[in-house]
């Protein structure tokens, strides 16, 4: 039976690395960096947080346990890191778009892995 909702932690996460992989490309190639300064925005934290969320779709519960724990050290990493020397505009918006959909998408996929059948 297809079930749509069986497929949101996946979309979620997806997405959220997609969008950071995005940002990663055009923040390098919009400073102006030759190859190495774009490869360096690209992976950090784009193409981690793909291969996180890869993982998190062929391995739903260790995935979603890594992505609720990537998420949370992100929440508590990022303000005390960068919170002095932002606006705290700035440092809602970085934990509304690299902490909550980590963690949203490990939770729903931690829920998902509980109640499918064994084996």
């Amino acid at each position: 039976m297809f079930r749509p909702m069986d497929f949101a932690p996946h979309t979620l996460a997806l997405v959220w690395a997609l969008f950071w992989v995005w940002f990663g490309l055009a923040s390098g190639i919009g400073e102006g960096g030759g190859f190495t300064a774009v490869l360096l925005h690209t992976a950090a934290p784009g193409l981690i947080f793909l291969a996180l969320a890869l993982l998190a779709i062929r391995w739903q519960r260790f995935g979603g346990r890594l992505l609720v724990g990537i998420g949370a050290l992100v929440a508590i990493a990022y303000p005390l890191t960068f919170g002095p020397r932002f606006p705290w505009q700035t440092v809602v918006m970085v934990l509304l778009t690299m902490a909550l959909p980590p963690v949203l998408a490990g939770i729903l996929l931690l829920a998902k892995s509980r109640r499918a059948p064994a084996g």
